[in-house]
């Protein structure tokens, strides 16, 4: 009878450490350290909201044009951290390329208090849970590079930069 607690022992020991190394695999996402980027050629979901000015805005507004979703919140130090890259790639890329934030599970006055603070200037749309739902995104700062035919052709979780975005976006306006 010994031998067999024994072997119980080990099994439940085995099933606890093979639990724990899994949930450290799905929260790396959630670290801020880039799990790296997926490419993808699939057909980018539509949704439409408010930015923090009312302004509506929808993804066909950017259609004919490569389009830039980052989704993020002022809460999380990883998607603050990113923001100045964000920013930065923005301010130098707004003419060639649609950009939007998208603020998953945050508060509007949040938004502007922060972005009032950083001097940030980047669109944010403000209760953007349902477009975070509808890209599949589990763990934020979470980017999404869309192609002018509307094809989804990149998708990083974790931490992005301007130099990385704009890479991407080179490869899509030559």
């Amino acid at each position: 009878m010994k031998g067999t607690n024994r072997w119980v022992t080990v099994a439940v020991g085995t099933v606890l450490v093979a639990a724990v190394v899994a949930s450290v695999v799905a929260l790396a996402g959630c670290s801020g350290s880039s799990t790296g980027a997926t490419v993808i050629k699939r057909t980018a979901p539509g949704f439409s909201g408010h930015l923090l000015d009312g302004t509506p805005v929808s993804t066909s507004d950017y259609q004919g044009k490569p389009l830039v979703l980052n989704f993020m919140a002022t809460w999380f130090g990883p998607c603050m951290a990113e923001a100045p890259e964000i920013d930065q790639f923005y301010r130098e890329n707004k003419n060639r390329v649609g950009f939007l934030a998208i603020a998953v599970n945050d508060t509007e006055d949040a938004l502007k208090s922060v972005l009032g603070e950083k001097g940030w200037v980047f669109p944010v749309m403000f209760d953007g849970d349902s477009a975070a739902d509808a890209y599949g995104v589990t763990a934020i700062p979470t980017t999404v590079v869309i192609d002018t035919e509307g094809h989804i052709v990149k998708r990083t979780v974790g931490g992005t930069t301007a130099a990385d975005l704009s890479l991407v976006i080179d490869g899509l306006t030559r």
